[in-house]
């Protein structure tokens, strides 16, 4: 009986950081802070946080995390803006090495939602998604 391999499985949301970070400056888009926290200090421009909410193992070697990508910025239509920008480079990772791994795929749960920060009240918009993942095998 063979053993079963075991799959290590990269920070999703570090990739999704990553992946933006290269990305949105070549649209427009410089000087965005990308990250899984909010920044400290709070900056009064835009920003973008990543955050993994869940998502299980989808195949011996594909994790199907969920994403849920915040964008910030001074005014809602720029926020919105941002936010749906994110939306579209991920999309477009599907395919992609980044940092080593591939990305097998995308799946959208909500698209871009406008949800005002509580904590400041800046302008924020927000989406959740699923980002097919492969893994490596354990050596």
């Amino acid at each position: 009986m063979s053993r079963a391999v075991a799959v290590v499985f990269p920070d999703a949301a570090e990739l999704a950081c990553s992946w933006l970070s290269s990305n949105l400056p070549e649209h427009g888009f410089t000087s965005v802070p990308v990250g899984t926290r909010v920044p400290t200090p709070r900056p009064s421009t835009s920003f973008v946080r990543v955050l993994r909410t869940g998502g299980p193992r989808d195949t011996v070697v594909t994790d199907a995390a969920q994403l849920t990508i915040e964008a910030w910025a001074p005014d809602e239509g720029s926020a919105c803006d941002l936010s749906q920008m994110c939306r579209a480079l991920l999309q477009y990772a599907v395919g992609e090495v980044v940092n080593g791994s591939t990305i097998c795929g995308y799946e959208e749960f909500t698209g871009p939602q406008n949800l005002p920060d509580p904590t400041s009240a800046m302008p924020r918009y927000s989406f959740t998604i699923r980002w097919r993942v492969r893994g490596a095998p354990l050596t």
